[in-house]
């Protein structure tokens, strides 16, 4: 019986130790992964913080433009009123002889 029993004790610690070195080779593969994983993460990070820059860079752009264009369209619209009311004088029985009152203006200007 005692064989028996030194045999078992013998496997028990041969398994014993191939159980804490498969422990160890888990716990290094899970600190390598962690790893891969937190540095993973921390370049999602930085590309989601140069995301939100550079929307941030056109929500400016953006606004900007919107801007411009209002202008542009106010200036549009100012020019085509001065147009209509310079075709209406032009176009009226109290125009001057040469067509405009305001050439009528600057001759009177000059004399």
């Amino acid at each position: 019986m005692r064989t028996c029993s030194v045999l078992d004790t013998h496997f028990s610690h041969r398994k014993l130790q191939s159980l804490e070195q498969e422990l160890s080779e888990c716990t290094g593969e899970i600190a390598r992964v962690s790893e891969a994983e937190q540095t993973t993460r921390d370049q999602i990070n930085d590309g989601e913080a140069r995301l939100a820059a550079a929307r941030r860079g056109l929500d400016a752009a953006d606004g900007k433009i919107t801007g411009a264009r209002a202008k542009v369209q106010q200036l549009e619209n100012e020019i085509a009123s001065l147009r209509h009311r310079i075709e209406f004088n032009e176009n009226m029985p109290w125009s001057c002889g040469n067509g405009s009152i305001a050439a009528a203006a600057r001759s009177n200007r000059r004399k």
